[in-house]
């Protein structure tokens, strides 16, 4: 049987090679828009796979979920991404309400 550990090892080389493969074309799209990104379901599977890729590329990223207990890889997150916004739904850990409004928030205070 194959140790959750073991999965979470072969993803993550997964997606550094994935970030290798993509970082040129996510830089390229990047100078031409704005690099906030949402992301849902970012704190498991391939979700944190993919907001960790975007992360590591520059892009601004915002992951919410319904309490702070579920935001399980917030540290990790934190690390590869120059701008982290994080929300839960019942404002028990960063921005109260859900993604989309603090998409929204960030572009009517001009940040994005």
């Amino acid at each position: 049987m194959i140790k959750m550990q073991e999965i979470l090892n072969i993803f993550d080389k997964y997606v550094v090679y994935l970030h290798a493969k993509l970082k040129h074309k996510l830089t390229n799209i990047g100078r031409k828009m704005k690099k906030t990104v949402l992301v849902t379901g970012a704190n498991k599977g391939i979700g944190f796979g993919i907001a960790k890729h975007l992360g590591l590329s520059g892009w601004s990223v915002i992951i919410g979920a319904r309490n702070e207990g579920l935001l399980i890889y917030t540290k990790e997150m934190a690390t590869v991404c120059d701008e982290l916004h994080l929300c839960t739904d019942d404002g028990s850990f960063g921005f109260k309400g859900v993604g989309t409004a603090m998409l929204e928030k960030l572009v009517a205070e001009g940040k994005h």
